[in-house]
């Protein structure tokens, strides 16, 4: 009888609840409610009947998904713009310029500009495909995931059109005699390196300190110039 009393509440509900979506899904702009009712009402029929009241599971995953932080975020969540290919672009950038190589600033700003070249011309190659033209498919276990898997297209190979690019424009740069540094924006008014702002100690300083294994600190070589007490 409590079972039968139970499923009345929770059709009464759900009955309820479907008469405010159907009246909402009449209004303009909100059509689209309509496509969302069914699965509305079967998934809060499911919870009901299937969940029991106080499962420390439901409640822990309702703090989860009701966290202020959480729902801030979710509104500023991108249906369309991803960063997919900014992170594609970024690992490029460190495949040209490692972050574990030290480059000049020119040698960096020439990196980065291959680095666009050659994402601009493969960014957006063809699925790979076999001899009777079926896309061709890699499995990958990522990190991020825990052990699941992701199916991935194989790409076409990559090409390097841009190299004959710009083997043709440096030839006739040579032959025009034309200054190639004075055409790159890039390459004018170098900025100097970050260590240039630092006071640069002279080589029998350096050495000195280098020497000593306690080398003194700036505030008590001070303290050491200063009157001494009397």
């Amino acid at each position: 009888m409590r079972l039968f009393d139970d499923l009345e509440i929770i059709f009464t509900f759900l009955s309820a609840l479907k008469k405010k979506i159907l009246a909402l899904g009449k209004r303009k702009q909100c059509e689209a409610v309509n496509d969302w009712r069914k699965s509305v009402i079967n998934h809060l029929y499911w919870s009901a009947s299937s969940t029991p009241d106080g499962s420390e599971a439901c409640e822990s995953l309702c703090k989860v998904l009701t966290n202020t932080r959480l729902r801030n975020d979710v509104k500023k969540m991108s249906p369309k713009q991803q960063t997919s290919r900014l992170e594609a672009f970024h690992s490029l950038v460190n495949f040209f310029a490692p972050k574990l190589t030290v480059f000049s600033y020119e040698g960096m700003t020439c990196r980065m500009l291959l680095a666009a070249m050659h994402y601009n011309e493969n960014s957006n190659r063809d699925a790979a495909t076999t001899q009777s033209g079926e896309k061709l498919y890699s499995i990958d276990f990522p990190r991020a995931k825990g052990g699941d898997y992701t199916l991935r297209e194989v790409q076409s190979p990559a090409t390097f059109g841009y190299v004959n690019d710009l083997m043709e424009e440096a030839t006739l740069a040579v032959q025009n005699s034309v200054n190639i540094r004075q055409q790159i924006s890039g390459l004018q008014n170098i900025p100097e390196p970050v260590s240039a702002s630092y006071p640069r100690p002279s080589l029998q300083e350096a050495v000195r300190r280098q020497s000593t294994r306690y080398a003194p600190s700036a505030a008590s070589r001070c303290d050491a110039a200063g009157p001494s007490s009397s």
